[in-house]
């Protein structure tokens, strides 16, 4: 849950048009978080663990989504 705020934060900073580029950083950093937290739901044990790992795989899911479409918008992926 951890990675997948400072992977938000750094979606927000890249909607910023001059720094479209830490989109590229959300996008890879978050494609790993999502697999990791995709582990950690199928690990866990009791119920405050799943739902952190299910509330780091939602907000790091938007936040390569987001990332995604400004760089779709940005031109910046083609």
């Amino acid at each position: 849950m951890i990675i997948s705020v400072i992977v938000s934060c750094f979606m927000i900073v890249g909607l910023v048009p001059c720094l479209g580029w830490l989109n590229w950083f959300t996008l890879s950093v978050g494609g790993v978080n999502l697999i990791i937290s995709i582990i950690a739901l199928l690990n866990a044990k009791t119920d405050k663990s799943r739902n952190m790992a299910t509330i780091g795989l939602v907000v790091t899911g938007l936040a390569c989504a987001i990332g995604f479409v400004r760089l779709l918008l940005g031109a910046c992926i083609f």
